[in-house]
């Protein structure tokens, strides 16, 4: 689930980067972006990063059944996330206004494009869809939480864009158990002295 919802992401904006070329975004993480073996495929390009991952707390109190007919479905609930993901544009001094062109481009997209999802969002040869839903919104850091995020990449700051992606949820296709509903309640009688008493 995690790796479609950066896929689709990927997949919109190099549809709307304009590019003769190479794909100008892709996904990887830019903690690499100084190291020998990954820095090429990251290199010249918007790299996009999951940083962070947290539950929706609001969402936890949901129904866990369902009903079909005369039965009763119950199952774990799903766990909603919240995604934060970083554009960094990872461009050369030489390419440094190219870099900040293409990052204008996906906070242009973003704009215009709140919501994406599997349907809004098709991945070419996606046979097995699964359903997908991020409402894409800036996220703002202070200098202090810049300097944090980046000395926890270990890496140079580069131009970036910082987005929380609301909602993700992730369930498992599991039943826990099944049960029949209840549909009346039958009352036994007894006689005690002389009298009916119900029980």
């Amino acid at each position: 689930m995690l790796d479609l919802s950066l896929n689709y992401i990927v997949h919109e904006l190099n549809s709307y980067l304009p590019s003769d070329g190479p794909p100008k975004v892709v996904m990887g993480n830019i903690a690499f972006m100084e190291s020998e073996e990954q820095s090429e495929e990251i290199k010249d390009k918007v790299v996009v990063s999951l940083i962070n991952i947290e539950e929706e707390s609001t969402l936890k109190n949901g129904k866990n059944f369902s009903v079909e007919g005369t039965s009763v479905k119950y199952y774990h609930r799903p766990v909603h996330l919240n995604l934060y993901i970083l554009f960094a544009a990872n461009y050369g001094n030489d390419k440094y206004e190219q870099g900040l062109g293409n990052l204008s481009k996906v906070i242009e997209y973003f704009q215009s494009h709140r919501v994406i999802t599997h349907l809004n969002s098709p991945l070419p040869g996606q046979d097995d869809v699964q359903e997908i839903e991020l409402c894409m919104e800036l996220f703002a850091l202070s200098f202090e939480q810049v300097n944090y995020v980046w000395g926890s990449l270990g890496g140079k700051q580069v131009p970036f864009v910082l987005y929380k992606g609301r909602l993700v949820a992730i369930k498992a296709d599991k039943t826990n158990r099944v049960a029949t509903l209840l549909s009346r309640l039958k009352q036994k009688r007894r006689h005690i002295n002389g009298v009916f008493d119900n029980i």
